[in-house]
């Protein structure tokens, strides 16, 4: 018995069905597939819908062996900042929304892990390597300006990336930032708590973040005092202790980062110190965990760094630049619960319980 006309599977719809829905030529049609920026935008829009009517899906095959491509990108990531996670964040949503798998490389930037070396994949592994929040390497950074894939650096400080199209986020404006707000709502002594600038690679963001703090500081005429340690909540906790239980401590405390600003938080809740009313605390990148305990701090764009450095990597995939381009995004405050002008008396802190 032959099966009803109503019981056989509808044909699979083709890339010839997608151009003709749209009223468009198969090739405009396998442009837009492709992610080709040759195509104005209502004519990507209409493709864009017939696809979805369709219901079509590409065979990934006949993309690879259409164009040469493996629809693959490389990322090398340090997977143990919270910082690179919210860049990987944004470049990962840019990349598969383009149609790319996505291949991880971890980079241990405490140099306790398996650190790869910055190299290009291997040849057909993927069409692009996109570096985020890499220790800088110059000399290995240079020999991927040479590499037979395109290569994209994102927050790799320093100038290391000279040769390579960059994305960066301008950590010395961030630290302005917070200096000038602090000063301008009449803090004039305050202090600074992160991981020890002592010239290290890993440290480099933190050194561009207190000089521009500094700089918007000594600007006001105001008073500056450090405290350095390794990184994370727990360290910033014992560094704002000791710079808090000083005889006469400061009034606003700028973190390197969200996670330090937790530490300096719970420091204050142990000495007796009110946030903001006592003391006012800024951190520095808006991670998820900032807007979660109302914390003031300054958006360093982390997840639209990585949207811009993908979407500058699928752009160099498609047509290589011939200079390579430079993208530096401004850091914004964002102002929650944390900070406020300074008491006209402050309180002196409780020592910490033994």
């Amino acid at each position: 018995m032959r099966p009803s006309s109503s019981s056989l599977a509808a044909p699979v719809p083709t890339i010839a069905d997608v151009a003709r829905r749209a009223g468009v030529g198969r090739s405009t049609a396998s442009r837009v597939l492709n992610g080709s920026p040759h195509v104005d935008q209502a004519t990507r829009d209409r493709v864009r819908e017939a696809i979805t009517a369709l219901g079509f899906t590409p065979s990934q095959a006949a993309r690879r062996l259409s164009l040469g491509r493996t629809w693959a990108v490389d990322i090398i990531v340090d997977l143990g900042s919270a910082e690179s996670v919210e860049r990987l964040r944004g470049a990962w949503a840019v990349l598969r929304g383009a149609g790319y798998e996505v291949i991880l490389r971890h980079a241990d930037s405490q140099g306790t892990g398996d650190q790869p070396l910055l190299r290009p994949p291997p040849r057909g592994g993927a069409d692009g390597l996109l570096i985020l929040s890499v220790p800088p390497d110059p000399a290995a950074l240079d020999s991927l300006a040479a590499a037979l894939v395109p290569v994209v650096a994102v927050d790799v400080v320093g100038g290391a990336a000279r040769h390579l199209p960059t994305v960066s986020s301008d950590d010395i404006a961030g630290g302005a930032t917070a200096g000038r707000f602090l000063s301008a709502i009449g803090h004039e002594s305050l202090g600074f708590v992160g991981e020890a600038v002592d010239g290290a690679s890993e440290s480099a963001a933190t050194r561009a973040r207190l000089l521009g703090f500094a700089d918007a500081l000594s600007a006001a005429g105001a008073r500056l005092h450090t405290e350095f340690g390794g990184q994370g909540a727990g360290s910033a906790h014992d560094l704002a202790v000791r710079l808090l239980s000083t005889r006469c401590p400061p009034t606003a405390v700028l973190a390197a980062g969200d996670i330090e600003a937790l530490g300096v938080l719970a420091a204050a809740r142990e000495l007796g110190l009110r946030v903001p009313a006592d003391l006012s605390v800024v951190g520095y990148g808006d991670l998820p965990p900032a807007k979660a305990v109302g914390l003031t701090t300054i958006r360093a764009q982390l997840p639209e760094t990585g949207r811009t450095g993908a979407g500058m990597l699928v752009a160099e995939i498609g047509t290589p630049s011939p200079v390579p381009p430079s993208v530096c995004l401004v850091p914004e405050l964002v102002l929650r619960a944390t900070a406020a002008p300074p008491p006209g008396r402050r309180r002196e802190p409780r020592q910490p319980a033994a």
